[in-house]
């Protein structure tokens, strides 16, 4: 399985912000009572839990044979898949993912991680090896506003809080995009990008497109020639491009393009 580790597990994908990370042991987290890890070994994924972590990292997925579709005919494309080689897309449990992404709204990576850290020390159970649950959706709902405030959540708990019960009283293993994206986008703090961020990153619909402010700066210089596109138009525009890929192609889009303007603003 071609894979970056690191890079995919740092990606500001849900794991980013669940999982533990040390340079001796790798990657760690609580799940169901006990603790997963995942390292990598010899160039491949080594775990303790290998049908769950295979899941996440999408292991069926042929990296090599979608690289090379959505950079066909892309130059720009074919350097950030070049650049970035192993970058997987995850899949992580919904409710994991929408918790993520609406406490991501106005807010950093590093104070994602750290809210969320601090919600599962605060309201998931503890394993023996003194690792936190991801707190479920039942528990989050029955949280006070005041002590998930606490967790540096600021004016997202509010809607964490009703997006919860949302999730507990409502049968949310959906089977297309449309059908998620519809209960996604009822959901209090949930709006567009961030419905498009737990269709893909959740529920694994490979044709969802995350759209921020740099990824449409980034469509806008790479694809438009510079003229400012319509949401609307940026979407036919991927769909046009990579069509059911078009999840995987958005995180190499988003890398290489960074990446470039950091490198502008190295040699300013």
């Amino acid at each position: 399985m071609l894979l970056d580790l690191d890079l995919t597990m740092r990606s500001g994908q849900t794991p980013h912000f669940v999982w533990h990370h040390s340079a001796e042991e790798g990657y760690s987290r609580a799940l169901n009572g006990k603790t997963v890890t995942l390292s990598l070994s010899k160039e491949k994924p080594e775990s303790n839990n290998e049908k769950f972590c295979n899941e996440m990292l999408r292991s069926e997925d042929d990296l090599e044979k979608i690289c090379s579709r959505i950079s066909e005919n892309d130059v720009f494309m074919r350097k950030a898949v070049s650049d970035f080689r192993g970058l997987r897309i995850t899949k992580s449990d919904a409710w994991e993912t929408a918790f993520c992404f609406i406490t991501s709204a106005n807010n950093s990576i590093p104070n994602i991680r750290n809210s969320v850290q601090k919600s599962m020390a605060a309201f998931g159970e503890k394993n023996s090896e003194g690792l936190h649950e991801f707190p479920s959706a039942e528990t989050i709902s029955r949280v006070p506003e005041t002590e998930l405030r606490k967790c540096s959540l600021g004016f997202r708990a509010k809607y964490l809080l009703k997006t919860a019960s949302m999730f507990c009283g409502n049968d949310t293993d959906f089977r297309s995009k449309e059908e998620a994206k519809e209960f996604l986008l009822s959901c209090p703090g949930i709006g567009e990008k961030v419905a498009e961020c737990v269709c893909l990153f959740g529920y694994g619909f490979t044709d969802s497109f995350p759209v921020d402010v740099w990824m449409q700066r980034a469509m806008k210089v790479v694809y438009f020639e510079e003229k400012e596109p319509k949401l609307k138009e940026i979407y036919a525009k991927a769909d046009e491009l990579w069509g059911p890929l078009k999840g995987y192609a958005q995180q190499y889009l988003f890398y290489e393009f960074m990446s470039n303007k950091r490198r502008e603003h190295a040699n300013k």
